[in-house]
């Protein structure tokens, strides 16, 4: 049984991996509205992929114009 933290609970069958794509979507979206700034997302880990977790990094611009990042779980 797997069980995945972004929208979907517990399933029998297998989840697609391109579930966790709509969720870079998702995530890009989210982190774009709360620091209203340019972000790009990157997927590290999924539990759909055999992870412990899900894990993602959100780059974002600081206000010097330097690149940050920030991990999400």
């Amino acid at each position: 049984m797997l069980l995945c933290q972004i929208g979907v609970k517990e399933v029998e069958e297998p989840i697609s991996k391109t579930y966790c794509r709509c969720s870079l979507g998702w995530m890009k979206n989210l982190f774009k509205t709360l620091l209203d700034k340019l972000v790009k997302v990157e997927l590290i880990e999924s539990i759909v992929s055999g992870g412990k977790t899900c894990q993602f990094v959100i780059y974002y611009e600081d206000s010097n114009g330097g690149e940050k990042d920030g991990i999400y779980e």
